[in-house]
């Protein structure tokens, strides 16, 4: 299941903190393509593990209940 189908993105701190994480891991670069008023680290980490959740996915490593 795509990612944009899986979280509704809306414009709570949730949604902003992971558009800014998908946008990062697309290759826009923070500060000057993307808006954000935080230290980088969150959304870098959240960006990898988002990498990584779609890794395992694709992998077939995580079984449905």
């Amino acid at each position: 299941m795509p990612i944009s189908q899986v979280f509704q993105f809306d414009t709570s701190d949730e949604g902003i903190e992971l558009i800014k994480a998908l946008l990062h891991q697309e290759g826009f670069a923070l500060y000057t393509q993307i808006w954000n008023d935080q230290p980088p680290l969150f959304t870098i980490i959240l960006s990898l593990l988002l990498f990584l959740l779609l890794i395992i996915d694709q992998s077939g490593i995580i079984t449905t209940f």
